[in-house]
Order: structure tokens, then sequence, then C-alpha cells
């Protein structure tokens, strides 16, 4: 998806920033229901960092290779929740994914200015680590151009929601 798609899909869209972890299903699965209650698209961003800031002769080799499996892995995540929201009633509104290599809060922000509202998981690291390897979820916070959902892991919902 070009830049410019996403930025089209991510206008007056949920957009959820997803990895492989606990609170980025989380996060889906809150998207997805605030979607359905919005009547509002879905925009699934998954964001990998690049090899080009330590190897450039390499990264192109790689970065095509990753975005391809990135892509595949992103996808079945998606589907995955999509099908639980299903079994639990929730009628799953459309959801794209996108992929973006760069800062992951980098990417989130510049989108949050055109979303209804980004939601992210969080990893739930501690403030030392946060604070060490950096924080994608306060980046977002303190930078985003809207209001900002944050789900932690743990906050699964059990039934449908409203």
């Amino acid at each position: 998806m070009a830049e410019d798609d996403l930025l089209a899909a991510a206008t007056g869209a949920i957009v959820v920033g997803i990895d492989d972890s606990a609170g980025a299903r989380a996060a889906l699965t809150y998207g997805i229901e605030e979607a359905h209650r919005r009547q509002a698209p879905v925009l699934a961003v998954t964001i990998h960092h690049s090899q080009a800031a330590w190897a450039p002769r390499v990264a192109t080799v790689l970065d095509e290779r990753a975005v391809g499996e990135v892509r595949g892995a992103a996808q079945q995540f998606v589907d995955e929740v999509v099908a639980e929201q299903r079994e639990r009633g929730v009628v799953a509104p459309a959801v794209r994914v996108g992929i973006r290599t760069g800062s992951p809060s980098d990417v989130l922000c510049r989108l949050s200015a055109r979303s209804l509202l980004p939601v992210i998981g969080d990893r739930g690291r501690g403030a030392l680590t946060s604070r060490l390897i950096g924080s994608v979820v306060l980046g977002v916070v303190v930078n985003a151009r809207c209001p900002v959902l944050v789900v932690h892991p743990g906050d699964l919902p059990r039934e449908p929601r409203g």
C-alpha cells in the first residue's frame, strides 16, 4: 500500500497498531468493537524497523523479503482476531492491513492526523525498560493529533460491549 493509499485508508478510520503481542491483540479487538459502534473502517498497521541504518547495501533485499513475511503474518493476525470477534457476535467492519518501515510512533502519529481514533496495545515492559529502549505508547500519546486509546494485554473484553 503506497503512502497516499495508507493515508486515505486512515481517513475516518480506527487505526490500530499491531505486532505479534498480546497487547496488539487486545488493541485490535477493541478497535474492531469501536469501529462497529461508529460504523467506521479499521486500518491495522504493522511497522517494522529497516536494516538500512546499519547495512544500507543489504537493506533492499532484506526489506523486500521482510515486507512479504510481515504482510502475511499481519494478515493472518487480523484474520484470527476478526474470526474471534465474529464468534463473540461482533460484526467486524472492513479491516485493511497496512505495512510501513520506520518508527512505529512516528508512523502512528502521522496517521492520527486523519484517523478517528488510534488504538495501541501496551506491552507492559515497565518504566525502566521503556525509558531505555523507548515506548511506542508514550510517543503516540504525547504526539498524536487526536485522542488515543491504549489497551493493556489483560483488557480483552469477555462480552461484546455496547
